[in-house]
């Protein structure tokens, strides 16, 4: 066989994305290594989000042959544009992208099919979520709930505690240190 017939198979690049430190992102490195991938990549921040460093060192390190495996196609990216973006830049590049929970490799003419598909589909049921979240929000706004962190009253201990303190002569920026809070925080509770 001659050496211009071997295909190169290029590295399987793993990348691996969580919103917040809280969430576990063992089980995408157990997936993505029993996938083969040599290194894994793993940002721990939204997927709307521009700024994603491990992403961009993964990108940046991208070669021809190369293919970039995820987990789920959201945990690459949110946005239909944004995805589709990266996978025409890899196409030009010679990089094809794999997810395993959609089962699709943008190798082949019918996984860029699948991929376009499946990304709208994301997308748009990313929409419903954030629709069916306002309204729900909006509901229970028309019901008398109220969102957010409770308003401190006259009757509050560290209020109260502050306004003694000042009270008997402590300076505002002591009282706050005695209660923990600003001293910004120490003067909004001198107001009330």
């Amino acid at each position: 066989m001659s050496k211009s017939a071997v295909i190169n198979p290029g590295r399987l690049l793993g990348y691996a994305r969580v919103s917040t430190a809280e969430q576990e992102v063992d089980r995408q490195r157990r997936e993505l290594s029993a996938a083969g991938c040599s290194m894994i990549y793993v940002d721990v921040m939204s997927g709307a989000s521009e700024d994603r460093p491990e992403l961009a060192a993964l990108i940046a390190d991208l070669v021809e042959g190369d293919t970039v495996v995820v987990c789920r196609l959201d945990r690459l990216g949110r946005r239909v544009r944004g995805l589709l973006e990266l996978a025409e830049n890899w196409t030009a590049q010679g990089v094809h992208l794999r997810s395993l929970r959609e089962r699709l490799d943008t190798g082949t003419p019918q996984g860029r099919l699948f991929f376009t598909l499946t990304s709208a589909y994301a997308e748009f049921e990313r929409d419903v979520i954030i629709d069916r979240t306002k309204s729900g929000q909006a509901a229970a706004r028309a019901r008398g709930v109220k969102f957010g962190r409770p308003k401190k009253t006259s009757s509050d201990p560290r209020v109260i505690t502050v306004k003694s303190l000042v009270n008997s002569g402590i300076s505002v920026r002591q009282a706050a240190k005695e209660v923990s809070v600003s001293e910004s925080t120490a003067r909004r509770y001198l107001r009330l």
